[in-house]
């Protein structure tokens, strides 16, 4: 699992055929698929079915939702969940990152993870956490790679498919200078209203994060451009 130490972010030799988008309409039924390709390893989640859209629209914060773009194929999808309706921790959100059959070994997770750690510390995310199973270890040392380090180990969490099952609880911190001063902790909001007072919040930086990265958008078009037969 590692030794408990804080890593800086993030690898830098990021193969250059991998693109990695906001997560748009047509994406959806690739990242659904991708999910399933995850549960059928048996190491990725609880989950036995594949959750439905709306289920996933309604919990993953929509400014943190990627797809990873390899020869106009999605080939991985990157997520992030709000942990708490509690304003105090808007700045919390537990991520998933999920390769597809075909392309794991060629830096889609790392691609993936790079964005989605870069993302979150200028959109003002304090915190982000996750939770692997100590048999995906290529998991947690992508995971480290990142920043990430590991907290500790939750023992027999819950069962799957009628085992108990251990999770590795791993933990990045942003930079303190990036970050604003957590809101009120005595402030409680609810569901309905914590992205959009979360968006409120995070907007009031200094020196937001731009919504408008014409480059990342051009090169998006690109790798979308033949996205299905394999084109670029």
């Amino acid at each position: 699992m590692g030794a408990i130490v804080t890593r800086p972010c993030c690898p830098t030799d990021l193969p250059i055929d991998v693109t990695v988008c906001a997560l748009q309409e047509q994406d959806w039924a690739d990242v659904r698929r991708i999910y399933g390709e995850g549960i059928a390893t048996g190491n990725a989640t609880f989950e036995t079915e594949i959750p439905s859209r709306r289920m996933l629209e309604s919990k993953w914060l929509s400014d943190h939702r990627w797809v990873a773009v390899v020869d106009g194929q999605v080939a991985g999808w990157a997520g992030a969940t709000s942990v708490s309706t509690r304003e105090c921790y808007s700045g919390v959100a537990e991520t998933s990152v999920y390769v597809g059959d075909g392309f794991r070994g060629r830096g889609v997770g790392k691609t993936l993870l790079h964005k989605q750690v870069t993302a979150a510390d200028e959109a003002g995310l304090w915190t982000l956490q996750a939770a692997i199973f100590p048999e995906n270890r290529a998991g947690i040392a992508l995971h480290h790679s990142a920043g990430y380090r590991t907290v500790g180990v939750r023992e027999r969490i819950t069962r799957h498919h009628g085992v108990w099952r251990d999770t590795v609880m791993l933990e990045r911190r942003a930079d303190s200078a990036s970050v604003l001063t957590p809101p009120d902790a005595n402030v409680l909001v609810t569901p309905g209203s914590a992205s959009r007072r979360r968006i409120d919040w995070t907007a009031s930086r200094s020196t937001p994060w731009p919504r408008g990265d014409i480059g990342a958008d051009l090169r998006c078009v690109r790798a979308r451009r033949h996205e299905g037969n394999g084109q670029m």
